[in-house]
């Protein structure tokens, strides 16, 4: 049986309580070590009271794919195979 896949919803910003936060779709950018990056289309949650945003899992799956400090401490681990004992 396939696993349903179970939503994300906010009524109340954790952050201030308030009932205005809103799930927004927008573009979303940062930098990491200069280099910018963007996620087109995010969907997050965003608080007009005190301007706290909420990210769902996909939304930081998003992020991390699209994210060059992430992609470079993957890129630095050691696989599982060079541990294991010959």
């Amino acid at each position: 049986m396939p696993k349903t896949k179970v939503g994300f919803t906010l009524s109340v910003c954790p952050n201030c309580g308030s009932p205005e936060i809103q799930r927004v779709r927008q573009d979303w950018s940062s930098t990491f070590q200069g280099e910018k990056y963007t996620v087109k289309a995010l969907e997050f949650y965003s608080c007009p009271t005190c301007h706290e945003k909420v990210y769902p899992p996909e939304a930081m799956q998003r992020i991390q794919a699209a994210s060059p400090s992430y992609s470079k401490s993957i890129a630095r681990r050691p696989s599982r195979r060079s541990h294991r004992a010959a």
